[in-house]
């Protein structure tokens, strides 16, 4: 008996080109696949760092599984840590503003699956309005676990064509290998040779007692107060009577000997209340020698020779006045020494009234500082403390000095500052560079404090006066 060969039945429904194509390509592809599989796993594991785990997360696992944009979210501190494509993390950008929110929104309800499609079914409207515009059509969320199960953050995968189960159960396997490489960098500390414990206590204890010493410790304390160099006694110049101020003669900060001419009225007004008195002068004093003429024959005239005196002796006060008022419209300085106002601009052609301050003339050899303690610091100083002057123009050079008078009650400043003027004595032979005008800061020797309490001071009235106790 002859055996045939048994012949497999062939198909009656032909078979397309494109078909056949498609199933000799499809190992190929498979086989492509695998090997890029097998080099990201090697590449995971020899990753450098954290950071490192991070890039590779959301740019290189699309070797394997295309998509569009990955993200890492982290729930340790609720914000996306790393985004593909190399963007750079702007976490103010629109899309990255959606993909954090969305990223909350699945770590609240999609934290106990291994990798769930989302679809703006799964949004809030707000959310679910901008799905389309951000996602380009499906989007995959992929918890990151830990060995425990506890979601620990995840990743968010965006693409145009919706994610098979296939690419799902990829995805989520390396997001977990990706992850679990994580936890072993968090995990691994440097050590060095360790102490024994009660070695390492005792040296803690030692640390926090020699901390305790130091801060006990009396150390000089101070007070630090701005300041300026102003004039002992400097002579004010006032306004003698009321008018308008032609000029200031003088510029500021400028020499005077005393005699000088400082300052000029506007004196066309002074000028004709002149010439008018000195013409009813004229007159009254016509009337007069007319009257006592006439009164040696007429009893008529001679009756009026007292009211006509009293007349001429009343324009003859005018008349005084008014060159007095003259005299008066040229300011000469009383005194030497250095004229001290504001800009010449400010007073030309200001009116003034009787007592109003133009200018002060100052001695610059008569100098004294003057400073303003602040509320709070003024229980710390008294008068006859040392100080030291610092310039703003020479802080390495300080100015010898000594606290000589303290106010009685605070004042407001130039500047909106509280606080106590104190006046300071130069040490001899210390004003020698210095000059009117100069400003800084003065540190007041207040005594001896605890070195904690020197530098916690000002803290702790800041939160006594926010606490209000």
């Amino acid at each position: 008996m002859t055996l045939q060969p048994k012949l497999e039945s062939v198909p009656s429904t032909p078979v397309s080109a494109s078909t056949l194509a498609a199933n000799a390509n499809a190992k190929p592809n498979q086989m492509v696949r695998l090997s890029r599989l097998v080099q990201l796993e090697w590449d995971i594991r020899d990753a450098a760092d954290a950071k490192t785990l991070d890039f590779m997360a959301v740019n290189d696992l699309h070797k394997v599984v295309p998509y569009d944009t990955a993200a890492l979210f982290r729930s340790s501190k609720m914000r996306v840590e790393a985004i593909s494509g190399g963007v750079a993390l702007d976490r103010t950008m629109p899309k990255q503003v959606w993909i954090s929110k969305v990223c909350k929104l699945c770590m609240e309800k999609f934290s106990d699956v291994t990798g769930r499609a989302i679809s703006s079914d799964d949004l809030p409207k707000k959310l679910a309005r901008e799905f389309a515009q951000w996602t380009n059509g499906s989007a995959l969320w992929v918890p990151l676990k830990t060995p425990k199960g506890r979601a620990d953050g995840g990743m968010l995968f965006l693409r145009d064509d919706a994610f098979t189960d296939g690419e799902i159960r990829i995805l989520a396997r390396l997001v977990e290998g990706v992850y679990r490489t994580r936890l072993l960098f968090t995990r691994m500390k440097p050590r060095g040779p360790g102490l024994a414990p009660r070695i390492r206590r005792m040296l803690v204890a030692s640390g926090f007692a020699i901390l305790a010493i130091l801060s006990l410790t009396p150390t000089p304390a101070y007070v630090l107060a701005p300041a300026s160099a102003v004039a002992i006694d400097p002579f004010i110049v006032t306004a003698p009577q009321d008018g308008v101020l032609a000029e200031i003669a003088l510029a500021p900060d400028s020499e005077v000997r005393a005699g000088d001419i400082i300052a000029r009225y506007a004196v066309e007004d002074l000028e004709n209340a002149y010439e008018v008195a000195r013409q009813k002068l004229s007159v009254a004093d016509a009337n007069y020698q007319r009257a006592v003429q006439q009164g040696v024959l007429d009893p008529d005239a001679r009756a009026e020779i007292s009211s006509l005196f009293a007349l001429r002796a009343e324009v003859q006060a005018e008349l005084a006045f008014a060159t007095e008022r003259l005299r008066l419209a040229v300011l000469r300085a009383p005194v030497d020494g250095i004229v001290l106002y504001s800009s010449p601009e400010e007073w030309r052609g200001r009116p003034l009234r009787l007592g109003e301050r133009i200018l002060t003339i100052a001695d610059p050899t008569n100098i004294e500082i003057r400073a303003k303690v602040a509320v709070a610091d003024v229980s710390l100083v008294e008068p006859g403390a040392s100080s030291r002057f610092f310039l703003s123009s020479d802080p390495l050079n300080p100015i010898e000095a000594r606290l000589s008078d303290l106010s009685f009650d605070a004042s407001v400043g130039s500047e909106g500052q509280t606080g106590y003027d104190a006046r300071l004595e130069l040490a001899e032979g210390e004003d020698a560079d210095l000059r009117l005008g100069m400003t800084g800061s003065v540190r007041l020797d207040a005594g001896t404090m605890p070195f904690i309490y020197q530098y916690l001071r000002k803290p702790l009235a800041a939160a006594r006066r926010t606490l209000g106790y």
